[in-house]
C-alpha cells in the first residue's frame, strides 16, 4: 500500500468518523430543536421525513457523479454543505425554515456517506471487507461521542448551540483535508466477466430485494437511534440525565459489534452473520419492551440491540459488493432506498410514539427487523440459485 493510498484511507476514515458524529445528533438534539421552533414532538418527527427527502434526492444525483467526476471534489462539496447546515440549524426558530435547511444539509450528507462507501472500495479492492468494516468502526466511535459531547454542552449551557458550532468548525477542517487528497482511480468491474450477476437480467431481483432489505433495516436503526433518547425521557423522567449516556452506549456497542465482525467475517460468510444480527437486534428490543418498567432493562436491551446492529449495515454492503459489485450508481440507488426508509419509518414510529405508546414504537421496530430478515433470506436464496445457474452455463 503506497503513501497516496494511505492518505486516501485516512481521508475516508476521517470523513466517516465525522459522519458518525452527525448520525447521533438528531437523537440528542430533537427535544431542543422542538423547543426552539415551538412545535410538538409529534410534529417535530417530520424533520426525519424532510431530511430524508434531501438525502434521497442527493443519493440519486450524487451516486452517478462518483462514476464520472473525481470523487474527492464531490465529497468536499458535501462537507461544505454539512458545515453550513450544522451552523444554522440550532438557531432557526421557524419550523418551515428548519425543514428546508435540513433538506439541504441532508443533500450534502448523502454525498459524504455515498462517497466514503464508494471510494474506499476503489482504494484497495483486495482488502474491501476489512477496510469497509474498519471504516464503519470509526463511524461508530463518532456516533458514540456525540451524545457525550452534547450532554456535556447541555449541562454547561442548557442548550445545543455551542456543540453544533464545534461541529461546523470540524467539518470545514475535514473538507479541506479531503480536497487536498488525490481521488482514487476507478473502472467499472460490474460485468459478466467478473463472475458476478451484475449486468445480467437475474441481478435485477437481487438488487431490488437487497435495496428493500437495507431500506427497512436502516429505517429501523434510524428509528431506534432517533427515539430511544426521548423514550427514556418520557418513561423515566427521574433518570433523564441517563438518556444521553444510553444513546452513547448504543453507539459504543455498535462499534464493538463492528470490531468483532472484522474478525468474524474471516471465519463466517457475511450472510450467516447478518441472520444472527437481525435475530439479536430483535431480541434486544424485546428486552426493552418486556422490561419497560425498569431502566436497567432499557440499558440491557440497548446494549444487545447496539451490538447486533453494529455490523449489519457494513455487512450488507460487503454482501452486495461480493454478490453484485457496487458502483457509485448502485450505491446511489441503495442510499436512495435508505433515504426512503429514513423518511417513512422514523415518522411513522414518531406517530406511534405520541399517539399509542413508547413501547408500541419498540414493537414496531421489532416487526420491521423481522420483515428485513425474511427479505434477506429470500435475497440469499435467489442469489445462490443464480450463482449455481451461472456456473453451469458453458
Amino acid at each position: 500500500m503506497n503513501s497516496i493510498q494511505k492518505r486516501q484511507i485516512t481521508a475516508y476514515y476521517l470523513s466517516f468518523f465525522s459522519f458518525g458524529l452527525i448520525l447521533s445528533i438528531i437523537g440528542t438534539a430533537l427535544p431542543y430543536l422542538a423547543e426552539h421552533t415551538g412545535v410538538s414532538l409529534s410534529r417535530m418527527s417530520l424533520i426525519f421525513t424532510m431530511s430524508s427527502i434531501g438525502f434521497f434526492v442527493g443519493s440519486i444525483l450524487n451516486g452517478r457523479l462518483f462514476d464520472k467526476l473525481p470523487g474527492n471534489i464531490i465529497l468536499f462539496v458535501g462537507w461544505c454543505m454539512a458545515a453550513l447546515g450544522v451552523f444554522f440549524i440550532p438557531v432557526i426558530s421557524s419550523f418551515t425554515l428548519l425543514c428546508a435547511v435540513s433538506m439541504a444539509y441532508s443533500f450534502g450528507c448523502s454525498s459524504i456517506i455515498i462517497g466514503c462507501n464508494t471510494l474506499i472500495i476503489r482504494v484497495h479492492r483486495s482488502h474491501v471487507g476489512s477496510l469497509m468494516n474498519g471504516m464503519h468502526v470509526v463511524n461508530g466511535i463518532g456516533a458514540f461521542l456525540t451524545p457525550l459531547i452534547f450532554s456535556f454542552v447541555i449541562a454547561r449551557t442548557g442548550d445545543v448551540v455551542q456543540a453544533y458550532r464545534l461541529y461546523a468548525i470540524l467539518f470545514v477542517v475535514v473538507g479541506l483535508y479531503v480536497i487536498t487528497t488525490p481521488s482514487p482511480a476507478w473502472q467499472d468491474r460490474c460485468n459478466e466477466q467478473d463472475g458476478r450477476p451484475g449486468g445480467s437480467a437475474p441481478a435485477v431481483p437481487i438488487i431490488i430485494l437487497l435495496v428493500i432489505t437495507i431500506l427497512i433495516y436502516v429505517g429501523s436503526e434510524i428509528s431506534f437511534n432517533g427515539w430511544i433518547y426521548t423514550y427514556i425521557k418520557t418513561l423515566f423522567p427521574e433518570a433523564e440525565r441517563q438518556a444521553g449516556y444510553v444513546l452513547s452506549v448504543f453507539w459504543g456497542c455498535m462499534t464493538a459489534g463492528r470490531v468483532v465482525s472484522i474478525f468474524a467475517v474471516r471465519r463466517m460468510f457475511p450472510g450467516k452473520l447478518l441472520v444472527l444480527n437481525f435475530i439479536g437486534a430483535g431480541a434486544g428490543l424485546l428486552v426493552i419492551v418486556i422490561g419497560s418498567a425498569y431502566i436497567q432493562a432499557v440499558w440491557m436491551g440497548t446494549i444487545i440491540t447496539g451490538f447486533a446492529m453494529g455490523s449489519t449495515f457494513p455487512l450488507l454492503l460487503t454482501y452486495g459488493e461480493e454478490t453484485i459489485g457496487l458502483t457509485g450508481k448502485l450505491n446511489g440507488i441503495i442510499f436512495g432506498g435508505i433515504a426512503v426508509g429514513g423518511m417513512i419509518f422514523p415518522f411513522v414510529n414518531g406517530q406511534i410514539f405520541t399517539r399509542v405508546s413508547p413501547n408500541a414504537t419498540m414493537l414496531s421496530i421489532v416487526v420491521s427487523l423481522s420483515a428485513a430478515l425474511i427479505l434477506f433470506i429470500l435475497t440469499q436464496a435467489i442469489a445462490t440459485r443464480h450463482k449455481r445457474q451461472t456456473s453451469q452455463e458453458p
